[in-house]
Formats: structure tokens, C-alpha cells, sequence
């Protein structure tokens, strides 16, 4: 048990560590790890569900006997914590713990408030609202897996955006450089703001715009925050 407890250790341990994180406690054979303690980003949710999901394939892979492999059950809530002396305190933690509880093998269970952030870049099966001990019902999800190709923006994205207002300036600069590009003059544009500003609504902005013209193909990447 010592060398496969150390090996799942280890193969946790270096998953996370692809995302900047790191194994933040033990409890029995389970681990804890906190995205956003350190410090917050606006994909953490999302980055966690991805590391579950690397976390769950790799374990699957190791052996427990000459017969089988290793099979885990995960749980991921997002929330509020209070720090103190490098302790975190907070339900969420505890309705990690549950959520865990509540799956089977393999599962990946999340709950609400990380479904919702998530948006459509992950496939969820719906569990309905269940009794966790210690708090309040809750509704859950099962993940099915990841959805290739959609950006955190498009994720989020209601069906009908709002009108862009207070951009102008903005996006008038875009308008300018897309004019200069579309005449063969290269240009390089860097947008920088706070998360949540309207970076990628911006963009998209734009994109919409010149959709229809004849220059040039436009492709839209979306870079994850740590990894490399």
C-alpha cells in the first residue's frame, strides 16, 4: 500500500503543479487542493475541473493489484475561505468533502455555484438537489467532460449580449488598426485590464465587425492561464 499511496501522491502532486498549485492537505488517502489561495484568478474554477479530470485518467492508470488499477472520487466547490496561519476555513470545504462522498468511482462531482462559473465549457449531468450533512441542500453535478474548442468567453456567454457601451475610444483604435492591417500594414495590438473588465468582449466586438470583410481569415485562440 506504501508504494501506491506514494505513486498517487506523486502523480497528483505533478498534475497540479502543470496548473500552479500544489497538494495542500491530507486527509486519510484523500488530498485537498485549493485553487485561488494563493492567488485568485478568474479561471480557477474552470482549472480545477481540468486537473480533476487529469487527476482521474492518471490514477485510473495506476495498479493496485495484478488485476485491477486504482479508481478516485473527486469533489470541487467553489467559494469564500477565511486564512489564518496558512489554515483555511469555510463550508466549501466542507461541501467538497460531501460532493465527494456523493460520487462513485471514477466521478467527478461538483457543485453549483462551480457549474455555473464553469459555464458550457464542460458537459454536466444534472443530479438534482441532495441533503449533505452540515448544510443546506444543495444541486450537484456529475461531469461528463471537457467541450474542445470554446473559449472562457464563449463559456460564459449569454444568448443575447448587452449593447458594448463606454468602449468607444476603444474600440475605435481596433477599427483604426484592423483598417491599417487590411492594407497590408502589420499590426500588433496588446489589451491589457482587470479580469472580468471586457477584454474578450472587446475582441469579439471587433470580430463581429470584420466578419463579413474580404481580408483575411481570422481565428481567435484562447491561452490558458498557466499552462505552458
Amino acid at each position: 500500500y506504501a508504494t501506491f499511496f506514494a505513486e498517487y501522491l506523486s502523480t497528483c502532486a505533478q498534475i497540479v503543479a502543470q496548473y500552479d498549485q500544489e497538494i495542500s492537505e491530507l486527509k486519510g488517502d484523500g488530498i485537498g487542493i485549493y485553487f485561488g489561495l494563493r492567488m485568485a484568478r478568474e479561471d480557477d474554477a474552470d482549472q480545477a475541473v481540468r486537473a480533476a479530470i487529469e487527476i482521474s485518467q492518471a490514477v485510473s492508470k495506476i495498479p493496485t493489484t495484478a488485476e485491477s488499477n486504482a479508481r478516485c472520487r473527486i469533489g470541487i466547490a467553489t467559494g469564500a475561505v477565511a486564512v489564518m496561519s496558512s489554515q483555511v476555513f469555510g463550508d466549501v470545504m466542507n461541501l467538497a468533502s460531501r460532493l465527494q462522498h456523493l460520487g462513485g468511482p471514477g466521478d467527478i462531482i461538483v457543485g453549483d455555484s462551480t457549474r455555473r462559473i464553469c459555464g458550457d465549457a464542460f458537459a454536466f449531468i444534472d443530479l438534482g438537489r441532495r441533503n449533505l450533512k452540515g448544510l443546506r441542500p444543495q444541486r450537484v453535478w456529475r461531469l461528463r467532460g471537457s467541450l474542445p474548442g470554446i473559449s472562457r468567453f464563449q463559456a460564459n456567454q449569454k444568448p443575447r449580449l448587452s449593447p458594448l457601451t463606454g468602449r468607444d475610444g476603444e474600440l475605435g483604435t481596433l477599427r483604426e488598426r484592423w483598417r491599417l492591417a487590411s492594407e497590408d500594414n502589420a499590426q500588433v495590438i496588446r489589451i491589457e485590464g482587470d479580469a472580468g473588465i471586457g477584454k474578450s468582449r472587446l475582441v469579439r466586438e471587433l470580430m463581429n465587425e470584420v466578419a463579413s470583410h474580404r481580408h483575411g481569415v481570422i481565428q481567435s485562440y484562447q491561452c490558458m492561464l498557466r499552462r505552458q
